[in-house]
């Protein structure tokens, strides 16, 4: 269990806690007890045909959760909560091997039932099917070359945290209320990579690509009131966010000082959408990163470790108002003893 306390002297929210009437004090009491069990089974020899491997998987993992809230402002609202939620299902990892190249497809489904109790809601149940497939890869090309990827795809339930409705003075200038709903959140995510190594030159080298999708149901954002008060809204509308990656890095070993030099820069690309004000705003982003990295030991009890790494963020509406600019350029030198 985590207890926190929180008092803020004098009231604070008078127009949505006390019905505009001035009051001494706000004061927050929350308790939250957390259990969780996670249970699998797999078989340990698995099914073979020629080169193909499979293992079928299950699970029965469970979930608790309950909230004690009391705020206090001027009068008490309780805002008690349980959450139990079950998962129970099972898949087929499916495997493929040919000489120095395997893939591995995992294919899980899973029903959750949701379990909600308490003076906070008015949401009391509800059964879902979720299906999450991956797929992963490994290829040794030569001695000097491998690659290797993964990619995903996750259907997720509401947090519980969303589910509870009741007010929560999280700070002096944040009151918090959720409207309640089980709405998901869906993920599509994947990566591939090509190494080169080179051992007896001590050359090492490699090429990332990642790329991100969600899609939620809902927008969260704040508004600043005129009393100067954050409040969070929300808007019923699917809210997509977007990002891609590129990182390089080369890397050349010494066999002198035990010297190594490696050097990095990368790219990101990225489209999301934010609240703000009531106004739904659709942003554009890029970074730019490079970095260098020294080590060295000059003797054999100091080890030298040198890093500067430069980094640009450029973020822009879609209207073209709001634009914002950030570079920055850090140089960290340790120096251990040993």
């Amino acid at each position: 269990s985590t207890p926190q306390h929180l008092s803020v002297r004098p009231g604070v929210f008078p127009d949505i806690l006390a019905n505009g009437q001035t009051y001494a004090s706000t004061t927050q009491s929350a308790t939250i007890n957390f259990f969780s069990s996670v249970n699998s089974i797999e078989m340990v020899n698995n099914l073979r045909k020629q080169r193909l491997t499979f293992a079928p998987t299950a699970y029965a993992n469970v979930e608790h959760i309950g909230m004690e809230s009391l705020l206090s402002a001027g009068k008490s609202i309780d805002g008690d909560m349980k959450y139990t939620q079950l998962d129970i299902g099972g898949g087929m990892r499916v495997r493929y091997t040919l000489r120095q190249f395997y893939a591995q497809v995992h294919l899980p489904l899973s029903i959750r039932p949701t379990i909600l109790s308490g003076s906070s809601h008015s949401i009391s149940a509800r059964t879902r099917l979720y299906f999450k497939p991956s797929a992963s890869f490994n290829w040794r090309i030569t001695d000097n070359w491998t690659s290797n990827g993964n990619i995903g795809w996750s259907d997720m339930p509401s947090n519980w945290q969303f589910l509870y409705t009741a007010y929560v003075l999280r700070n002096h200038s944040s009151l918090s209320r959720y409207e309640g709903g089980f709405y998901g959140t869906k993920e599509l995510d994947g990566r591939i990579k090509l190494d080169y190594k080179e051992i007896l030159s001590q050359v090492f080298a490699w090429i990332e690509f990642a790329g991100n999708r969600t899609s939620t149901e809902l927008t969260y954002g704040t508004h600043i009131n005129e009393q100067g008060y954050s409040e969070m809204q929300m808007v019923r509308q699917p809210n997509h966010n977007t990002s891609l990656q590129l990182q390089a890095c080369l890397r050349k070993d010494f066999d002198w000082k035990e010297l190594s030099l490696e050097i990095c820069g990368g790219a990101a690309r990225g489209k999301n959408q934010i609240l703000r004000q009531s106004t739904m705003n659709k942003y554009q982003s890029k970074r730019f990163s490079a970095s260098l990295k020294f080590l060295m030991k000059p003797c054999g009890w100091v080890d030298l470790d040198y890093i500067t790494h430069w980094g640009r963020y450029d973020s822009q509406s879609e209207d073209g108002l709001n634009v914002r600019f950030n570079t920055n350029w850090s140089n960290n030198l340790n120096i251990n003893t040993t």
